[in-house]
């Protein structure tokens, strides 16, 4: 994608649209993965995940793209509930 594209991209974007997770629990069977996880990534800003090994970057992508259901909290695209 293009410099030029971007910017379109990010300027015909409203302004609420953004990822959005609060308070995301998620558990493997009786072993907790996440706890509490809260972020907002804002439509035109680069955002990442960091961390150490195990520490549950992984487990966030999966319960983000519904491979892995949460137990409490929520994932919002937009306005839409994922």
């Amino acid at each position: 994608m293009s410099i030029l594209a971007a910017e379109i991209a990010v300027e015909t974007a409203t302004e609420t649209e953004m990822l959005s997770v609060e308070n995301v629990s998620l558990y493997y069977g009786a072993a907790q993965a996440l706890r509490g996880v809260s972020l907002q990534a804002p439509v035109g800003e680069v955002s990442a995940v960091m961390g150490r090994n195990g520490t549950g970057k992984t487990s966030l992508m999966r319960a983000i793209t519904g491979r892995a259901p949460i137990s409490s909290g929520r994932i919002l695209l937009g306005s839409s509930d994922l």
